[in-house]
């Protein structure tokens, strides 16, 4: 599986350079994760998608998306984290969510993270350029490990 993982990430052009420019940027990052985690919540919830949030604690899974993106982004991907995406991939194919709505929910994430990345003052534009390519990769990764585990749901 680690090999697997490993080709992945270098097919995205994933490397140690991204996930040094997230975690050299975090404090940045989650100036920024807590906004647009609320408002994707806000977003999900006044929509069809809500039907999927029936019972849900809107805060206990805002808090779960902040907890996720910023240990993605500080400790990039190690068995620990294939580990949490495996599960999340898990309960959210349990819970009838279906990739479609599960890869709209994580194209409003990155838009609208890199879109606040573009705005932010005093970043150097190569700077701004590296930490918006490595945000955009870890996400697309990070989605590819989720759906990927919708595969393991199946076969439990």
């Amino acid at each position: 599986m680690r090999d697997e993982i490993m080709e992945a990430a270098a097919v995205m052009g994933l490397t140690e350079r991204c996930h040094v420019s997230a975690s050299r940027n975090l404090p940045l990052l989650k100036s920024l994760i807590r906004p647009v985690a609320v408002r994707l919540i806000e977003t999900l919830t006044a929509t069809s998608a809500a039907n999927h949030l029936v019972g849900v604690d809107s805060d206990r899974l805002t808090n779960l998306l902040i907890d996720h993106w910023e240990r993605l982004f500080e400790q990039g991907i190690d068995d620990a984290y294939v580990t949490r995406v495996t599960r999340v991939g898990i309960v959210h194919r349990e819970h009838d969510i279906l990739p479609k709505l599960y890869i709209q929910a994580y194209g409003w994430f990155a838009s609208r993270l890199v879109e606040d990345l573009t705005r932010v003052p005093n970043l150097d534009t190569d700077e701004r350029a590296d930490l918006i390519a490595s945000v955009t990769k870890l996400i697309f990764f990070d989605m590819a490990m989720a759906i990927g585990a919708y595969d393991v749901a199946l076969i439990d």
